[in-house]
Parts: C-alpha cells; sequence; structure tokens
C-alpha cells in the first residue's frame, strides 16, 4: 500500500512520541528561532507525555521550529535544565557524544530546492512518491516496515536498528544512506546523505514545518507520522551491511584485464570456491546491485576484534569482484583480501601492512591518480579525514570542538554540528593524509633490460 498525503492533524499525540520513544530513554526536545529570533529553547524529557505537552504548547503559540532527538541521549542530560522542564535560551543542546545507542536509521527525503523555503504540493507528493519507492525496495530485500512520516515539506522514513553510538555505527548508517542516495537521488528529491550524525534532529510529528515564511503555493503544512507497524522489528546488521555495501563505486571494483585475451578476470575467477576455502563462515550468496551476489562474512580477516558482520565480498553484475570491512580502522579492499589468503597467486603483491604498523598510522596504497580521487572521495568526511566534506564543488572543513578554528554553533541553526565552515587547500588536505597516513606509491616492477 503506497502512503499519500493527509489532511493536518495540528496536535502532538503522545502515541505518536511513545513510538519514537526508547523505552526508559531521554531525548531532547529543542525548539529553534524562537519568537522569529536567534533564540533556541531546549529540555530533557524521559517522559513522552510531557514532552508531547511542551511541544504543543510551542505548537498553539505559532512560534519556532519544534524538533526532537532521533537517539536517546545520556540520562544525566537531564540535570542541564531540570528533568522534563524547557529551558529558554538555552546555551548547549545534544552533541554526537551524548547519545547513548542507535536506534534509528533516519532517511529524510526531501524535494531539491532554495533553501528556507516551503515545498509546493507537487515537489511534496514527489517525496511521499520517492519514499513508497524506497519502502517497496527495502521490503523487497527483506527490511521491516518503517515509521513513515511526513516532514512537513518532505518525508521520513525511520527504521529501527540496534547499534551502539560508535565510530563504527556511523560509517555504517553513513554507508546506507549513500547507497540509498545512489540508487534513488535525481534532479527533483534527495536523500539526504549528511543525516547520519548521532545527535541528528527531526521535526515533532503534530508540530508545523514554519521554514520560511511561506507564500502562494508554498504554504506550512504539519509533520505527523502517517504509518507504523505494531510490532516495530529491528532491521539486521547483516541487512545494514549489505545495503551498505552497494554504496561502494564502481572504481573500488574493476574489471581487471589478461594482457593477452583481454577478457574480465574477475568474471572468471572462482569467487564461490575462494569463499568456501578461505570464509567458511561466510553467509550468502544474496542477490546484490541489479544482478550480483554479495556474502557477509561474520569476522574480519585483518582484524578479528571485528566481529559484528560488517565484512562483504561480492561480484557485480559485470563480474568485477568488491571486498571490504566497513570500520574505518579497515583500508583493505578484494586484492588485499586475495593477496592475504593466496599471497602466491599469479599477480599477487602481498600488502605491506607491517611499515605502517610500527610507524603507527594507517597503511595508504598509490596505484593511479583516479584510485586515490576515488579513496579521497569515500573517506572524506570518517576517521582521520573527520570534519572535511565537499560544498557547491569546493572542499571545505567544520573543525570539531577541540580542534584549532572550532566556533561554537549558533541558535540560529536547524542542524547539528559546529557552525564555521572554512574551504580549505589541497595542501591542507594532503598535509592530513601524510600524518594520519603511511602513503607509499606501488609501481610495476621492469625487466631491468626494458
Amino acid at each position: 500500500m503506497w502512503v499519500t498525503p493527509a489532511v493536518d492533524v495540528g496536535v502532538v499525540d503522545v502515541a505518536d512520541l511513545s513510538t519514537l520513544f526508547t523505552p526508559g530513554g531521554v531525548h531532547e526536545l529543542r525548539v529553534l528561532k524562537v519568537g522569529g529570533r536567534k533564540r533556541t529553547d531546549s529540555g530533557y524529557f524521559d517522559d513522552p507525555g510531557a514532552l508531547a505537552a511542551a511541544a504543543d504548547r510551542y505548537a498553539a503559540q505559532g512560534d519556532g521550529s519544534v524538533y526532537v532527538t532521533v537517539n536517546p541521549v545520556h540520562p544525566g542530560l537531564l540535570a542541564r535544565s531540570g528533568a522534563n522542564i524547557v529551558k529558554e535560551w538555552a546555551d548547549t543542546t545534544t552533541s554526537d557524544r551524548d547519545v547513548v545507542a542507535r536506534r534509528w536509521l533516519f532517511n529524510d527525503l526531501d524535494a531539491i530546492r532554495p533553501t528556507d523555503i516551503p515545498s509546493t504540493d507537487g515537489e511534496h507528493a514527489a517525496a511521499y512518491e520517492r519514499a513508497n519507492a524506497i519502502r517497496e525496495h527495502l521490503t523487497g530485500l527483506g527490511w521491516p516496515d518503517p515509521v513513515f512520516m511526513d516532514s512537513g515539506n518532505g518525508t521520513y522514513l525511520n527504521y529501527q536498528i540496534d547499534l551502539p553510538n560508535d565510530d563504527h555505527a556511523t560509517a555504517l548508517v553513513k554507508a546506507c544512506l549513500a547507497a540509498l542516495a545512489a540508487k534513488f537521488n535525481d534532479d527533483v528529491i534527495k536523500v539526504d546523505t549528511t543525516a547520519f550524525n548521532a545527535a541528528r534532529i527531526m521535526r515533532v510529528p503534530g508540530t508545523v514545518n514554519r521554514k520560511g515564511a511561506g507564500h502562494a503555493d508554498r504554504q506550512h503544512r504539519d509533520a505527523r507520522i502517517l504509518t507504523a507497524p505494531s510490532t516495530l522489528d529491528v532491521v539486521p546488521v547483516e541487512a545494514l551491511t549489505a545495503l551498505a555495501a552497494l554504496a561502494v563505486k564502481p572504481a573500488q571494483a574493476r574489471v581487471i584485464h589478461t594482457s593477452s585475451s583481454f577478457e574480465p578476470i574477475a568474471a572468471v575467477f572462482d569467487l564461490v570456491g575462494f569463499i568456501d576455502r578461505h570464509l567458511p563462515d561466510a553467509t550468502g550468496p544474496k542477490p546484490w546491485a541489479d544482478g550480483g551476489q554479495i556474502w557477509t562474512i561474520p569476522v574480519c580477516p585483518f582484524n578479528t576484534e571485528h566481529v559484528r558482520s560488517e565484512v562483504h565480498v561480492g561480484r557485480l553484475a559485470n563480474g568485477a569482484l568488491t571486498a571490504g570491512c566497513q570500520h574505518e580502522s579497515c583500508e583493505w579492499r578484494w586484492p588485499e583480501l586475495r593477496a592475504h589468503f593466496e599471497p602466491e597467486a599469479p599477480g599477487i603483491r602481498a600488502w605491506p601492512v607491517a611499515r605502517a604498523a610500527r610507524a603507527g598510522r594507517l597503511p595508504l596504497r598509490v596505484t593511479e591518480t583516479a584510485d586515490m580521487i576515488e579513496w579521497l572521495w569515500e573517506t572524506l568526511g570518517i576517521g582521520p579525514l573527520s570534519g572535511f566534506f565537499l560544498r557547491d564543488g569546493q572542499l571545505v572543513h567544520t573543525p570539531a570542538e577541540g580542534e584549532e578554528g572550532y566556533v561554537a554553533p549558533s541558535d540560529d541553526r536547524d542542524h547539528d554540528g559546529p557552525a564555521q565552515v572554512r574551504t580549505v587547500s589541497a595542501g591542507q588536505i594532503r598535509a592530513r593524509v601524510q600524518g594520519a597516513y603511511d602513503v607509499y606509491r606501488e609501481v610495476k616492477e621492469t625487466d631491468p633490460e626494458d
């Protein structure tokens, strides 16, 4: 059944909040631009009823944009403003490190349009259509039903997950959103790939999305829950990992050709035999990437502490092979995996990690400029390159708290994270890479007589 836009209700329902609340958890209510000014009100609640009442008061006043944290936060934050009490002109709000666990994979779909204006009815309906398509796609992959929400301008698809709040989970969630964006984004509707941070906030259902002033065919609408399953089932980690694997770019899984026949080696390589010999605990294969196959590996072959089935090995529809681990400390791909288990195979060169391990830095192999560009694109925003991202074709950086150049967020923002964004040069990004990675260039061995 496809979900379609409904009539606004204009009331915060305790049952709706109970659906989104982690039982016994604490969530922040945050109201931005109160009175149309640079004012943020904030309070921490362990009582969905009290949070609903507070949100209703702001909604009734027609004042501010009312949000709630997607994930539960540290219960000690109840002492920040008092339990179930909203503090006006709040100085501090939830940061990523305040989140105790990840309970939702938050998909925010919106129409592409100028900032700070409401969507048209047509744009709004297009977001519904795209959300329905994503839901059907994930259902076909065996995912449970999500909580389907109207954000007022677009849609939310909230899938229940059960992950810790750590770098590994952040990378996994980020990759899942990137995979959905790669398949479903176009020049009309986009999946917000920046919504991976743990302290993400979303509109409180039953309140009005007051983005912009509204005009003509761009009017304000209510945020609301449209459908929710009677029982919320958790998306298995294996399903998240399989989806995240789809974010791998084609350049990371190129087909290598022989020098004589130019037939793809990957297409004739016995991947099933390789997995049977070296990865007997693998599960799969499952259909993947429009004609490909994917296996999930329970333990990372390069780091036995990575035990949450976050490793994949797969074959794309064109025969190209791909592999990897979701952990930021793992930089290996299919060539390294093959070399790890079959170092004597023709054409294989061992991955020299020992030198990098002694230096206390991660190994980074450079073979071609195109590979390096692809790696940089994939790595921006995580691990040693945290805070770097592309905006309008420029490389920019948001300093984290404690880093040089950090500026505390201002109260007029409607998102989380440091407020300062700086354009950076190629030299700055080069210095960060060289400081965090042991970079070396691999060259082909040639005959001395050549």
